[in-house]
C-alpha cells in the first residue's frame, strides 16, 4: 500500500512541477486536520455541491484543481486534501514542500481536533514557509460547541493566520472561504495573467463526479457573489 502511496506522490509533485512552470499563477494548497473534522465535505461541497455526510476518510492523499477569477485574475487553486489518521503522517511531508497555503481545519464541537491544530501547524512550519488559514468547521452544531470564536480568533493570529468558521452541511462560508484562500497573494514570483474584461469577477462552476485517488480537474468560476467572513451561525 504504502509503494503506491509512494508511486502517487511522485506523480503529484510532478504535476505540480509542470503546473508551477506553465502556470506560475497557482495555489498549492494543502488541507489539515485530525480525521473526521470536515476537510473532504468542504471540498466537495464546493467543487461538486455534494452534501453527503457519511464520507470515508481520505486515504492517503486527493487532489483536486480549478481557476477561479478573482479581481479580473486566472488564479490556479490546486488542493490537496490529507489524511488525518496518524498512519498516514510521514506522508504529508513530502505534500507540504512548495505549498502556498496551509488550511488547518478542526471541529468546533471537537476541542481535541482543536487542540490538535498546533501539531499541524508544527509540521508545516518544518517544511515550508506557507500563509495559514485555520477554519473551524460545523459551525452548524451551535449548540455542541467546545470552542468558542474567541479561542478560534485568538489562536489564529498568534500564528498570523486568517480565520474563518464553515459547515459543509448548512452549507455556511464555504464560497466566503475560497474566495479568502484566492484573495490571498500569490508568491512574489508569480506571474498573474489578467483575465479580458467580459470574463465576469466572480467564479462560475463546471461540476464533475469526485474520484477517491484519482487527479480531478476542473476549472470553475462562480457567479456567485464572494464574500470573507465569519460564520453565519
Amino acid at each position: 500500500m504504502y509503494i503506491i502511496f509512494i508511486i502517487q506522490s511522485v506523480f503529484f509533485e510532478l504535476l505540480w512541477f509542470v503546473q508551477l512552470v506553465c502556470l506560475m499563477n497557482t495555489h498549492k494548497i494543502v488541507f489539515l486536520g485530525k480525521s473526521s473534522v470536515g476537510k473532504t465535505s468542504i471540498i466537495n461541497k464546493y467543487m461538486f455541491d455534494d452534501t453527503i455526510s457519511d464520507h470515508q476518510p481520505t486515504v492517503g492523499i486527493d487532489f483536486f484543481a480549478h481557476t477561479i477569477v478573482k479581481d479580473g485574475k486566472q488564479i490556479r487553486l490546486q488542493m490537496w486534501d490529507t489524511a488525518g489518521q496518524e498512519r498516514f503522517n510521514a506522508l504529508i511531508p513530502s505534500y507540504i514542500r512548495d505549498s502556498t497555503i496551509s488550511v488547518l481545519v478542526f471541529d468546533i464541537s471537537s476541542r481535541e481536533s482543536f487542540e490538535n491544530l498546533e501539531k499541524w501547524h508544527t509540521l508545516v512550519t518544518n517544511h515550508a514557509n506557507p500563509a495559514f488559514v485555520v477554519v473551524g468547521n460545523k459551525c452548524d452544531l451551535e449548540e455542541q460547541r467546545e470552542v468558542s470564536k474567541e479561542e478560534h480568533e485568538k489562536y489564529a493570529q498568534s500564528i498570523n493566520a486568517q480565520f474563518i468558521e464553515t459547515s459543509a452541511k448548512a452549507p455556511i462560508n464555504i464560497p466566503e472561504l475560497y474566495d479568502m484562500l484566492a484573495s490571498i497573494p500569490l508568491p512574489q514570483t508569480a506571474q498573474v495573467e489578467t483575465v479580458p474584461q467580459k470574463i465576469p469577477s466572480q467564479p462560475q462552476t463546471q461540476t464533475s463526479q469526485p474520484q477517491t485517488q484519482n487527479l480531478v480537474d476542473i476549472s470553475k468560476t462562480n457567479e456567485k457573489a464572494s464574500n470573507g467572513g465569519g460564520c453565519g451561525c
